[in-house]
C-alpha cells in the first residue's frame, strides 16, 4: 500500500501490519509467529511504502508486496527498490502469475486493496492459494466486503450496469461506468460505500470485473466461514476486535445483542451484531484449523493487560487553563473527566513515541494522595473502554515496539517519506511542513534555539527514536533551547526517560535516577561556602538586587556548574521571580535530571505562576518515587486547599507535617487549612508555633492575625492588641534596616499615589477599587501601581493601561521596595492588603512615603503606627460597629 494522496489520508495502515496483527490474534488466544524474522507477504501493496517502512523496522524479516499489474506502474516499485533494503521484494503480477507461483512460506498475509475488490470465485482460489503457502502458526487477514452492508455496493453496481447498457464498446461502457460513480458521490445517495471511496484509484480493468462483468455476489460472514473450511482455514477474528464486540456501538445494541444472540457460537455471534450495525466491511483473521481449538469466541480483554501501548497524547488548553481534553496525530479529540483515564493518556503522551507495559502504567497513573482508589483495576477499566473506542491515536503491540529497541545514540530520524508524507514506526501517515521537512534533510540531529520546537514537532509526529540515555539527553537539549514558558510537556517525558523501567521509567536500572546520589565530577564541584554566607548575608540585609548580580556573574563564570544553575534557580524561587526562575529552572534540567530536589523546586515555580495543574502533576510523579518528600505533600495540600478540597488538603497537611514536623512553612500550611475549615481551635496553636519558631517570619505573623479574626474566643480590645504586637514587631525590624527618611512638603502639580497589592485583578479588592481608581482626576494625581503578585489577567491589563507608572515588585526585598517608593517620590502610599495574602506591611514600617493608609483588603487594623490612617466607611466606623477598626 503506499502513501496517502492528498485526498486520502487514511490511518488503517496502523493496522494492517504484522505487529497489529500478532497483537490482535493474541486477543483472540492464537500465538503467531515473532515479528524479528516473519515473512510477510502482502497482496495489494500498491508502491510498497508500507511495506518499505516496515523492512526497515525489521532487518531480520522478509517482506514481499505483490499489486495486480493493471493497478499499478512497475516503473514506481522500481524506483522504490533502488533505495530499499535487501529484505524487501515488489512484484506488478497478473492473478494468473501469481496463483501458478511456488512462492514459499509465509508467517503473515495480507490481502487488502485492490485484491479485496475480487469475485468471490477469484477470492475463493486466492485463499486456498494462501492457506497452501501460510506457515504453521502463520495468519491471513483479509479485507473484504460483508452482507447486509454490503447491498448498497448492489445498488452502485445496478446503476452502473443500467447506465452503461447504452454504451456500444467496453471503452464506452467504462467512460459511462465512472461517470455515474461520480453522479452517485456528488448526490451522496449511497452514504459511505466503501466502493465509491475506492473508486478514483481502480484501473479500468478492476472497475470492468467488479460492475460489469461480476454478478451481485457478496456473502454474510455465516457463508464466508463455512467457505473458509473447506480450505482448511478457521476464522480468529477481526483485524479491528473492537467491532465484534457490541460494546463498541452503544448501550440499546449492546442489551439486544446480548438478548438475541447465542452463546458461544462464535460466528453466530458476529453475524447477529452485522445485522444490528448493517456492517459492510470486514478485515478477518484466519489461521489453520488445525489452531482453532484455541481461538476464543471474543477478544480477551483481560489479557489487554499483556500488551504494550502507545499515543501521541497531549492536552489541550484555554487560555492558558488545561483542559480533560486531549489530541494526538489524528487531531481526534478524547475528552472525558475520568482521573484514571486522564492519567493513562497523560502518561502515553510523556512517553511518545515508546510505548509503555500495564506495570509502568500503573506506576505512572497512580496518585498518591487518592490512596482509597483501585489504581490497577481502575487503569484496567480504562484501558478497555479506550480499546473499545477504536481511537486511530491508541497504539497497542505484543512485542517492544522498534522506538523502544533502538539503540541509536544520538537521536536519529526514523520515516518511511515520500513529498510532504510520512509513515512513523507506529505506522501513522503524517503531514510534514516546509520546516519540518527541512530540519530532517539534516543527516544528524543538532537541536538549536531556532529548531526546537521544529524537533519537538517531529517528536510528537514520530519522527526520532534514540536509546533511552540518549532520548534523556535529546530532551535535556530540547529544554535547553525551548521557550520556558512553553517547556512544560517535556519535564514530563525526561521524568520518564530519566528513571527506571521498575519506577515507570525507560532507562536500565544501571542509569541512575532521580534522587539516586552520583560522585561529583569537576564541572559539578559544589559553590564554595563562602560564597554561600556572602549569600545568605546579602538575602538577610534585603539586598535581593546585589545577590542577584552575584549569582548571575558565578553563573556566567562557570555555565555548565549544575550547583551554580540550582543556586540561581533557588534564589529566584525565594525572591518571587518566578518567570526569571522557569527560565533558570530549564537550564538546571538540561543539565540535570537526576534529582528529585531540581524538580521539586520546578514545580513549586509551576504553583506560584497559577500552573495548578502542572504542579500537580509534577509534585506526584515526585511523591511516586518518594513518598518522603515533605515539600511535595505541601504542595499538594496548598493545591487542594485552593480547591476548597480541604479533606484532602488537611490530610496531604498531615502527611508532610509526620515527615517534618518542625517545618515552618508546613506548620503555617496546615494551620492555615484548618482556618479555612473554621477549626479555629486546632488551627491557632498551629499559626502561633511558627511565629514562636520564627519571630521575623511577617508573612507568619499575618496568617496568625487573619486566623484571629475569625476566632471567637478573642474581645476586640484582645485582637486589637495581637496587632499592635505586629506592629512593634515590624518598628523593631526597620530600627535596624539602612533606611533614611527624607520627606520633603515640595510643592507639586500633580500628587503622586502608589497603591500596593497583590490582588489586581479579577478579584473583589479590585472591584472595590475600580471606581476610585478610574475617577481619580490624572490632571491632579499621579498613579503608580505596585502589583505584588503573579496575577495577570485583562483586569490587571486596564489598571497597567491607565496607570502612569506600573512596577512588577514581587522580587523584591521589603527594603528594596521602600527604597523603590522613595526614588518614585510618592506622596501617599496605599494598602489594599492588610493582613492577607502578597502585603507588603514591612515596607510601610519604614515610612518610605510621608502619608500612609490601609484600606479595603482587610477589615481592621494593620496594628502598625506608621500607618497613618485605615479608610472605612462612616456608618462600619460608628462606636462599637467597627470593634478593633479604630485604634
Amino acid at each position: 500500500m503506499g502513501l496517502p494522496t492528498e485526498s486520502d489520508k487514511s490511518y488503517s495502515i496502523c493496522y494492517s501490519t504484522p505487529g497489529h496483527i500478532r497483537a490482535v490474534n493474541h486477543l483472540y488466544g492464537v500465538t503467531t509467529p515473532v515479528l524479528d524474522t516473519a515473512r510477510v507477504l502482502e497482496l495489494g501493496a500498491g508502491e510498497g511504502y508500507t511495506l518499505y517502512s516496515q523492512a526497515l523496522m525489521y532487518p531480520n524479516s522478509r517482506f514481499v508486496g505483490v499489486e495486480l499489474e493493471s493497478e499499478n506502474s512497475l516503473s514506481s516499485q522500481q524506483a522504490l527498490l533502488g533505495s530499499a533494503p535487501d529484505n524487501l521484494a515488489l512484484f506488478s503480477l497478473s492473478l494468473d502469475d501469481l496463483l501458478c507461483q511456488d512462492i514459499g512460506e509465509y508467517d503473515y498475509i495480507i490481502i487488502h486493496g485492490s485484491f479485496s475488490w475480487l469475485s468471490n470465485d477469484i477470492r475463493d482460489q486466492l485463499l486456498a492459494f494462501c492457506q497452501q503457502h501460510l506457515s504453521p502458526q502463520g495468519c491471513i487477514a483479509i479485507e473484504w466486503e460483508c452482507h447486509p452492508g454490503a447491498k448498497i455496493n448492489e445498488i452502485i453496481r445496478d446503476a452502473v450496469q443500467i447506465h452503461s447498457s447504452l454504451a456500444n464498446d467496453i471503452e464506452t461502457q467504462i467512460a459511462s461506468s465512472r461517470a455515474m460513480l461520480s453522479w452517485l458521490k456528488l448526490n451522496g445517495v449511497t452514504g459511505e460505500a466503501a466502493f465509491l471511496k475506492s473508486s478514483d484509484t481502480l484501473s479500468d480493468l478492476l472497475i470492468s470485473h467488479s460492475l460489469l462483468q461480476t454478478p451481485n455476489e457478496y456473502r454474510y460472514l455465516l457463508e464466508f466461514a463455512g467457505v473458509i473450511e473447506t480450505f482448511g482455514l478457521a476464522y480468529v477474528g477481526d483485524l479491528l476486535p473492537w467491532t465484534e464486540l457490541a460494546a463498541h456501538y452503544d448501550e440499546k445494541i449492546q442489551h439486544l445483542h446480548n438478548v438475541l444472540s447465542p452463546l458461544n457460537n462464535k460466528i453466530l455471534i458476529q453475524q447477529y451484531l452485522d445485522f444490528a450495525v448493517n456492517r459492510g466491511t470486514r478485515f478477518s483473521l484466519l489461521t489453520h484449523s488445525d489452531n482453532a481449538q484455541t481461538v476464543s469466541v471474543l477478544p480477551d480483554l483481560t489479557k489487554l493487560k499483556d500488551l504494550r501501548w502507545a499515543g501521541s497524547f497531549r492536552r489541550q488548553s484555554l487560555q492558558g487553563r488545561i483542559l480533560n481534553t486531549l489530541t494526538a496525530n489524528s487531531e481526534t479529540p478524547v475528552s472525558t473527566d475520568d482521573i484514571a483515564t486522564l492519567a493513562l493518556l497523560d502518561a502515553l503522551g510523556d512517553g511518545w513515541p515508546s510505548s509503555l507495559t500495564f506495570e509502568q502504567l500503573v506506576y505512572n497513573v497512580r496518585q498518591p494522595d487518592l490512596e482509597d482508589k483501585a489504581w490497577r483495576e481502575d487503569i484496567s477499566q480504562s484501558l478497555s473502554a479506550l480499546f473499545l473506542k477504536g481511537l486511530p491515536d491508541l497504539h497497542f503491540s505484543l512485542d517492544k515496539s522498534v522506538y523502544d529497541t533502538c539503540q541509536a545514540a544520538p537521536a536519529q530520524w526514523v520515516a518511511a517519506t515520500r513529498g510532504k508524507y510520512a509513515i512513523n514506526r507506529w505506522h501513522e501517515t503524517v503531514e510534514l511542513n516546509d520546516e519540518e521537512l527541512s530540519a530532517m534533510s539534516a543527516p544528524t540531529l543538532v537541536v538549536t534555539a531556532q529548531n526546537a520546537q521544529i524537533l519537538f514537532s517531529l517528536v510528537k509526529k514520530g519522527m526520532v527514536a534514540a536509546a533511552p540515555k540518549a532520548w534523556r539527553a535529546f530532551l535535556q537539549q530540547l529544554i535547553g533551547h525551548f521557550p520556558a514558558e512553553e517547556t512544560w510537556p517535556l519535564v514530563f517525558s525526561l521524568i520518564l526517560y530519566s528513571g527506571t523501567e521498575a519506577n515507570g521509567g525507560f532507562l536500565p536500572s544501571a542509569i541512575a535516577t532521580p534522587g539516586k546520589k552520583k560522585t561529583s565530577m569537576p564541572a559539578l564541584a559544589p559553590v564554595e561556602e563562602d560564597f554561600h554566607r556572602q549569600l545568605e548575608k546579602l538575602m538577610q540585609e534585603g539586598r535581593f538586587q546585589q545577590a542577584r548580580a552575584s549569582i548571575e556573574r558565578l553563573v556566567a563564570q562557570r555555565p555548565d556548574n549544575v550547583h551554580v544553575h540550582y543556586l540561581l534557580a533557588n534564589f529566584y524561587l525565594r525572591t518571587s521571580d518566578y518567570d526569571a526562575g522557569l527560565k533558570a529552572s530549564m537550564s538546571l534540567l538540561s543539565l540535570q535530571s537526576s534529582s528529585w530536589r531540581i524538580f521539586y523546586e520546578l514545580s513549586a515555580i509551576f504553583y506560584r505562576k497559577n500552573w495548578r495543574w502542572q504542579a500537580g502533576r509534577l509534585a506526584r510523579a515526585i511523591l511516586r518515587a518518594e513518598p518522603g518528600y515533605a515539600a511535595a505533600w505541601d504542595l499538594l495540600s496548598s493545591l487542594y486547599r485552593e480547591m476548597m478540597e480541604y479533606t484532602l488538603a488537611e490530610m496531604c497537611s498531615r502527611k508532610a507535617i509526620e515527615i517534618e514536623p518542625r517545618s515552618a512553612g508546613i506548620i503555617e500550611n496546615l494551620g492555615t487549612i484548618l482556618g479555612d475549615q473554621s477549626k479555629m481551635s486546632e488551627a491557632i496553636p498551629y499559626l502561633r508555633r511558627v511565629v514562636e519558631l520564627e519571630p521575623g517570619n511577617f508573612n507568619a505573623f499575618t496568617n496568625l492575625l487573619f486566623g484571629l479574626t475569625h476566632s471567637t474566643e478573642l474581645t476586640a480590645q484582645d485582637l486589637l492588641e495581637e496587632h499592635k504586637q505586629f506592629g512593634l514587631a515590624a518598628e523593631r525590624w526597620a530600627s535596624k534596616q539602612p533606611f533614611t527618611i527624607t520627606h520633603t512638603r515640595e510643592e507639586k502639580s500633580r500628587l503622586r499615589i502608589g497603591f500596593v497589592s497583590g490582588d489586581f485583578g479579577r478579584h473583589p479588592v479590585t472591584n472595590f477599587l475600580a471606581p476610585v481608581w478610574y475617577s481619580l482626576d490624572r490632571d491632579r494625581f499621579e498613579i503608580y501601581g505596585y502589583q505584588n503578585s503573579p496575577l495577570q489577567d485583562e483586569v490587571t491589563e486596564r489598571l497597567m493601561e491607565s496607570a502612569c507608572v506600573w512596577s512588577k515588585v514581587t522580587h523584591l526585598s521589603h527594603l528594596e521596595f521602600a527604597e523603590q517608593v522613595k526614588r518614585d517620590g510618592i506622596d501617599i502610599l496605599v494598602d489594599l492588603s492588610g493582613h492577607t495574602g502578597y502585603n507588603r506591611l514591612p515596607a510601610f514600617a519604614l515610612k518610605p512615603a510621608p502619608v500612609q493608609l490601609s484600606w479595603i483588603g482587610y477589615p481592621g487594623t494593620t496594628g502598625m503606627a506608621t500607618v497613618d490612617y485605615y479608610l472605612i466607611d462612616s456608618r462600619f466606623a460608628e462606636t462599637g460597629r467597627s470593634g478593633f477598626c479604630l485604634c
